[in-house]
């Protein structure tokens, strides 16, 4: 019996056993049938994931670009306006100014002309018109122009300012004084029409000096000459050299009517005097003088070594007229001189050089000109000299002047070139008698003779030492 028994023991454990089997086997058969219908679910889901997922890579592909577009954008505009900027700045800054040039314009108004140099302003009172209203826009180099309407009585005036030592970049105030050497101002302006004008210099402290009124272009205005608040008289007390720190040219209103007016300023220098012994010029191999191929009235000598401009003169008192332009001749700009009805001391078309300067031509055998013009009028080809000219002119002479050495130009109705050896000219013998000196060489001027016919038409080019 017992191993009967033993052995039904054994078999009936062995059938539990294989019924534990059998759930565990259903329980993980159930969780994994389970698990893979859920899995299938799971993939349905997967499937929606996978679609998110594309969802989203579609937004990022779309971020990017929007990050490639900021990228450009900002990098290009900051680095070309950084760099454009800040290289033309200093670049006109620390090359193109020049504080020992003559007459030259720079932006915004800055003015050389050594020793003197600052920005140039626009001031208007009272019931006063300008265009422009600043010289913020006034190209290098260009002149410095303004025109308007001055109003009704004295309290209305245009002026055009420059400070007389101010720094470059400097604010309209900040400017130190100047104390000019014995000697004066020269001026070169334009005007379109007829009103009054008048030179003041002036110190920030309201003290005035002035001329009553400037009689033409090409004027020099001697320092002494200026009279303190000059409105008030002539008996007013002359300028005695006392700190500056600006020069002006005024436009004065006055009573009854308004005052059109149009001006350039094309020019502006101190003199000294005995001008030759402070700023003598010596002429290059080539001796041009003026070839006019500029086209205007400016003369500047092939290689800069001076410049200058042409002016007309003559004696108002006597009612004549003169107008002097380039012109084309035979394909080259000439210059065009036409005049009529001068008399007492006549009158001129001259050359000046800024500022001042005396010209030394003692290298040379004379001058020489290509010249055309027939009138009744006799026509003199004239040389100033230290000699000739007074102190207020950079000369020497003191007494009897202006009786420049001269030579008389013959008529040719074709251009013809006219060559004149210092030997050749000669004084009228009004003046101070004067040896010739080519060292020493302030001017030359072509003028009629008022005591023949004073009608003339004539043209000159080509104007060189030879």
């Amino acid at each position: 019996m017992r191993p009967l028994f033993i052995a039904f023991l054994l078999l009936v454990m062995a059938g539990c056993s294989a019924v534990f089997t059998d759930v565990d086997g259903y329980v993980d058969d159930s969780s994994d049938a389970d698990s893979d219908s859920d899995s299938d679910s799971d993939t349905d889901s997967d499937s929606d994931t996978d679609a998110d997922t594309d969802s989203d890579t579609d937004t990022d592909s779309d971020t990017d670009s929007d990050s490639d577009t900021d990228v450009d954008t900002d990098t290009d505009s900051d680095t070309d306006s950084d760099t454009d900027t800040d290289v033309d700045t200093d670049t006109d800054t620390d090359i193109d100014v020049d504080l020992d040039a003559l007459w030259t314009v720079y932006s915004d108004g800055y003015v050389v002309s050594a020793p003197l140099h600052g920005y140039a302003s626009i001031i208007t009172t009272g019931d006063t018109t300008v265009t422009p209203t600043d010289f913020s826009t006034v190209a290098p180099g260009n002149r410095l122009c303004m025109s308007g309407t001055v109003g009704d009585g004295n309290e209305s005036t245009a002026q055009l300012a420059i400070s007389l030592n101010q720094e470059w970049g400097g604010s309209p105030l900040n400017r130190d004084e100047y104390v000019p050497q014995p000697g004066g101002f020269y001026l070169d302006y334009s005007t379109v029409g007829t009103f009054p004008l008048q030179l003041e210099i002036a110190d920030d402290d309201g003290n005035v000096w002035c001329t009553r009124r400037i009689q033409q272009s090409g004027t020099s205005v001697p320092f002494e000459s200026l009279l303190e608040e000059c409105w008030l008289g002539d008996a007013q007390p002359s300028y005695n050299y006392e700190e500056i720190t600006h020069i002006k040219l005024v436009v004065p209103g006055t009573t009854g009517a308004a005052t059109p007016y149009s001006f350039c300023l094309n020019g502006l220098w101190t003199w000294t005097d005995s001008v030759c012994d402070n700023s003598t010029v010596t002429m290059t191999a080539d001796g041009i003088v003026d070839d006019f191929d500029n086209g205007g009235l400016d003369i500047l000598m092939a290689d800069g070594a001076y410049t200058g401009f042409w002016i007309a003169a003559g004696d108002d008192a006597t009612g004549g007229t003169q107008t002097i332009t380039v012109e084309e001749q035979d394909g080259n700009p000439t210059l065009h001189v036409v005049g009529s009805g001068y008399e007492g001391w006549g009158s001129f078309v001259g050359s000046v050089w800024g500022p001042q300067a005396c010209l030394n031509a003692a290298s040379f055998t004379g001058i020489a000109f290509d010249f055309k013009g027939i009138s009744a009028t006799d026509l003199y080809l004239k040389v100033g000299t230290a000699a000739t000219f007074p102190s207020e002119y950079g000369g020497d002479c003191a007494a009897d002047c202006y009786d420049h050495h001269r030579y008389l130009i013959t008529p040719s109705a074709a251009f013809v070139n006219v060559q004149v050896p210092w030997t050749a000219l000669t004084q009228n013998g009004f003046g101070t008698p004067a040896d010739f000196d080519p060292h020493r060489i302030l001017r030359f001027e072509f003028a009629p003779d008022p005591d023949t016919t004073n009608d003339y038409d004539f043209w000159i080019d080509n104007i060189r030492f030879y």
